[in-house]
């Protein structure tokens, strides 16, 4: 595991109600509230975080994110330094509160 993957896997699982799991999208290591999952690693440097539609609108231009088909609440986010890990964690805790 990477220095980066380590802080996430440790910043989301100290979230309230959080379990980690292999994805129901795959065998990658995936978090969810209750049975809702709301993010996984495809590896090391990328995952799928599942963002309300109107956060999405407002990372756009962010260069480190891909969106998928239209209509769908997940988005891929590319992690390649420290500070985007700390988003990545942000972006999680966001997806984590809206899987209330």
């Amino acid at each position: 595991m990477t220095e980066h993957e380590r802080a996430i896997v440790t910043a989301i699982e100290a979230l309230p109600d959080v379990t980690t799991g292999r994805s129901r999208f795959g065998g990658m290591l995936a978090f969810r509230r209750g049975k809702r999952e709301f993010g996984h690693f495809h590896h090391a440097a990328e995952l799928d975080i599942r963002v309300p539609r109107n956060r999405q609108r407002e990372l756009r231009e962010d260069g480190r994110v891909t969106f998928r088909a239209r209509g769908s609440d997940w988005m891929e986010f590319r992690v390649k330094s420290a500070a985007d890990a700390r988003d990545a964690i942000e972006l999680l805790r966001e997806a984590h509160a809206a899987a209330e």
